[in-house]
């Protein structure tokens, strides 16, 4: 699980974001995840899940339409100028 924060004034934060988390763990109500890292940019976020992820495998990026917006934008940029 990677947490960031979209370019909005209005999204939370990446350390809120692992509270709540935390706290749902606390609570029994969902298993902890494996891996929990956080970072302030969705671009970097895009990066760790990239250098986790074997060929083929799939990102799955759920959140607000800012976060799922600013993904296909990145991805968009990237195709036209990899590297």
């Amino acid at each position: 699980m990677i947490l960031t924060k979209a370019k909005c004034e209005r999204a939370a934060l990446p350390e809120k974001l692992r509270e709540i988390v935390s706290d749902m763990h606390g609570a029994g109500t969902s298993q902890q995840p494996a891996f929990i890292t956080s970072t302030e940019t969705v671009s970097k976020a895009l990066d760790i899940a990239k250098s986790l992820c074997g060929e083929g495998h799939i990102i799955l990026v759920t959140g607000s339409f800012y976060i799922t917006g600013e993904v296909k934008e990145i991805l968009a940029q990237r195709a036209y100028c990899p590297g």
